[in-house]
């Protein structure tokens, strides 16, 4: 008997959680949510493009620095666990930028759109309900392998109100937000309640995670705006991974790890092979039982023809990637410099030089399919 749910947000900031340093926004049920889980602190997305053809949560396949045409269907996460026997289901509201797997449109029958009353408040309450329901479901149907996937919008600037102007000015912003994250987590509560129910009947894997982080003040337009990746340390968002086994949990790990890493993770739960390539995820089962700490040593991510960066323990590098424009740089150091405030690409000229030659190297790998 083997299960998984996972919660994934397409915007969510880890910033504006408690168990990630927040002390303004008041996220009790995610807080006790991280205290039975392995929290990993150095998540980032990988491909900020404003409209991606796939995403990486359904192949475990890096999709930057790809042009939209050059991201052909692949096999895919779902597609991979039915052949196995396991029952998937995946149920989103409508509206988020992460676009649905090849293998599901809205009209699906494996895909439902969880609508609900007007607002987010309501709509996520909608999808953690249809949640809750498909796991009853499967537990009175005795499904001995089953994963559940509810991928919600999150939070986004745009839902932010304003009385005086037609977007929200970043105090306006930065209160709607909170409020926003504060209610999720309000709702949130019950279908975690729901898997630490499930989670003493026998083995079950939780995945909360989100794709990129939300935005405020002058960095509303999103993620494709260059200051958004430049000027702030902003693009790490959650991840944690629940197991209720062992000794990890309450841990915290500070190893490298992407979107990429979720199919993997998900697909060895159920003792399925994943591809093992450069442009392929990690399993994280293993950091997790502390059998061994993730192989790698640096993460990619941006958005074709806008910008590129690559990120090590110790630095961070950001490159322009514009068509017609000067290509520029800026080296970070990693993590004292949190909001990427002092250029040390003088300091450290052959880090510069030897992190843009790896970029240009992750281009060309991905290029060629490898």
């Amino acid at each position: 008997m083997m299960r998984a749910v996972v919660l994934s947000f397409d915007s969510l900031s880890a910033d504006l959680l408690g168990y990630y340093g927040n002390e303004i926004v008041s996220t009790g049920n995610f807080d006790r949510c991280a205290a039975r889980s392995t929290v990993f602190d150095q998540h980032y997305g990988e491909n900020f493009a404003e409209s991606p053809r796939s995403h990486s949560w359904w192949t475990g396949r890096y999709t930057f620095p790809l042009e939209t045409s050059q991201q052909q269907p692949r096999s895919t996460l779902f597609e991979r666990l039915q052949q196995h026997g396991v029952v998937t289901r995946l149920l989103h509201v409508p509206g988020g930028h992460v676009p649905l797997p090849s293998s599901h449109n809205q009209d699906d029958e494996e895909s439902e759109s969880a609508t609900g009353r007007v607002g987010v408040h309501s709509t996520f309450e909608s999808l953690v309900q249809n949640g809750i329901e498909f796991i009853d479901a499967q537990i009175k149907n005795a499904t001995p392998r089953w994963m559940l996937w509810l991928k919600a919008r999150g939070v986004h600037t745009d839902d932010a109100p304003s009385e005086n102007t037609n977007r929200p000015g970043p105090a306006d912003a930065a209160e709607a937000i909170y409020s926003e994250v504060e209610r999720i987590d309000e709702v949130f509560g019950k279908l975690w309640s729901r898997v630490s129910e499930l989670a003493v009947d026998g083995p079950v894997l939780f995945m909360l995670t989100a794709d990129r982080p939300c935005f405020v003040g002058n960095t509303a337009e999103g993620a494709t705006a260059n200051s958004a990746i430049i000027h702030q340390d902003v693009a790490r968002t959650p991840l944690l991974i629940a197991s209720f086994q062992g000794d990890s949990v309450g841990s915290r790990r500070q190893s490298l790890v992407q979107t990429i890493d979720v199919a993997p993770t998900l697909l060895e739960w159920f003792e399925i092979g994943a591809d093992k390539t450069a442009q392929h995820g990690q399993s994280l089962l293993p950091e997790i039982s502390e059998v061994r700490e993730l192989n790698r040593d640096s993460i990619f991510f941006g958005s074709r023809n806008v910008f590129s960066g690559i990120r090590t323990a110790s630095f961070l590098l950001i490159r322009s990637e514009a068509e017609n424009g000067p290509k520029s740089s800026a080296l970070y150091e990693k993590p004292e410099d949190r909001w990427n405030v002092h250029d040390v690409a003088q300091q450290f000229p052959d880090v510069a030089a030897e992190l843009a030659a790896r970029l240009d190297r992750s281009f060309t790998a991905s290029g060629s399919g490898e």
